[in-house]
C-alpha cells in the first residue's frame, strides 16, 4: 500500500511558527534547518519552553543559510546574515545539557523586547533541541478522526509534524490509526528511507493556536479521553516519530510506502518509546 505526502515543514527557531515548506532535505541527523536555533534564558541557563512562552508561535522565521529572518506580530522584521561566537554556551533542555554557540546580531534584542525578558539566541547542532527522534509524521486520517471528536477542522501546523501523509483512510479511529502499523518498520518517503520508532506522547503545545500563539484548544484533553482504557489513563499520543536511515528529499506529492518489517514495537514498548516525544 502506498500513500502521498500532503504537507512538509518545520520551525527554524524552536517554538516559533511551524512553517509549511515546498521541500525538506533529510539527512541522517534529521531535517536540515529544523530547530537549528533556540532561545535561552541566560539567567536560568535553560532553553525556552513553548508551553511556557506560547507567544513564540506567533513569530514567523525563515532560514536560508546564512540569512535568518524573523517577522513579529506587529510587522517588525529582523533580517541579517548569522554570525556566531567562537565560545560555546551550555544550557538545559528538558533535563539534558546541550552545548551551542551564541548568535551575534539583533535577534536576541528583538525577541527580548517581544517577550519582555532577556534572552539569547543560540545556534545548535542538528537534533540537539529535539525531544525524541528527529522526524515526526501524522496522517490525514488521524487528523480527520481528531477533528470529528473535537467538532472542528484542525490545522495540521498545530501538531508540528515534519510531514503530513495522506493515508486515504476512512473510518479509522484515534485508537486504531494507520501510523500504528508503521511502528518498528521502515518507510520510503520521498527519496528518503526512515524507520518509525514509536508513537508521540503529546503535551499542551497542541492547545496553542498555530498562528496567534494563543491558548485556544482542548486537544490534549480530547486525546487523553480517547487514550483512556477503563480506569487506566494512558499517555495522550498522536502521530509517530522516526529516524532517517537513508537521506533524501521530501516534497508534497511524494510517495510514501512501507518497504520492510523489523521488530514491531507494541504494548509497553510502544508506550516507552512515546516518552521520547518531540516538543
Amino acid at each position: 500500500m502506498t500513500w502521498t505526502v500532503a504537507r512538509v515543514g518545520f520551525a527554524p527557531i524552536k517554538g516559533t511558527r511551524h512553517r509549511e515548506l515546498p521541500e525538506v532535505v533529510l539527512t541522517k541527523s534529521g531535517p536540515v534547518g529544523d530547530r537549528r536555533f533556540c532561545l535561552v534564558d541566560p539567567v536560568r541557563r535553560r532553553a525556552l519552553r513553548t508551553v511556557e512562552t506560547p507567544q513564540l508561535v506567533a513569530v514567523t522565521v525563515d532560514w536560508r543559510d546564512p540569512e535568518l529572518s524573523c517577522t513579529f506580530p506587529d510587522g517588525s522584521r529582523v533580517d541579517e546574515a548569522v554570525m556566531v561566537d567562537e565560545q560555546s554556551i551550555e544550557f538545559d533542555y528538558w533535563g539534558r545539557q546541550v552545548s551551542g554557540r551564541r548568535v551575534t546580531g539583533p535577534w536576541a534584542a528583538a525577541f527580548g523586547r517581544y517577550l519582555g525578558a532577556e534572552v539569547e539566541l543560540v545556534a545548535c547542532a542538528p537534533g540537539d533541541v529535539v525531544f525524541g527522534d528527529s522526524l515526526s509524521l501524522i496522517t490525514t486520517g488521524s487528523l480527520a478522526a481528531l477533528s470529528t471528536l473535537i467538532g472542528r477542522s484542525i490545522d495540521p501546523a498545530r501538531l508540528r509534524a515534519t510531514a503530513v501523509v495522506d493515508d486515504h483512510a476512512e473510518g479509522r479511529t484515534l485508537t486504531d490509526p494507520v501510523e500504528s502499523d508503521w511502528i518498528g518498520r521502515q518507510l520510503t518517503i520521498g527519496t528518503a528511507t526512515v524507520r518509525v520508532t514509536g508513537p508521540i506522547a503529546r503535551c499542551a503545545v497542541i492547545d496553542i493556536h498555530p498562528v496567534t500563539g494563543e491558548r485556544d484548544g482542548n486537544l490534549l484533553r480530547t486525546l487523553a479521553r480517547a487514550a483512556r482504557t477503563g480506569e487506566q489513563f494512558l499517555d495522550p499520543i498522536f502521530g509517530v516519530q522516526a529516524t532517517v536511515m537513508q537521506p533524501g528529499l521530501l516534497r508534497p506529492g511524494d510517495r510514501a510506502a512501507l518497504i520492510e518489517a523489523d521488530t514491531t514495537v507494541t504494548g509497553a514498548a510502544a508506550r516507552e518509546a512515546a516518552n521520547k516525544s518531540p516538543r
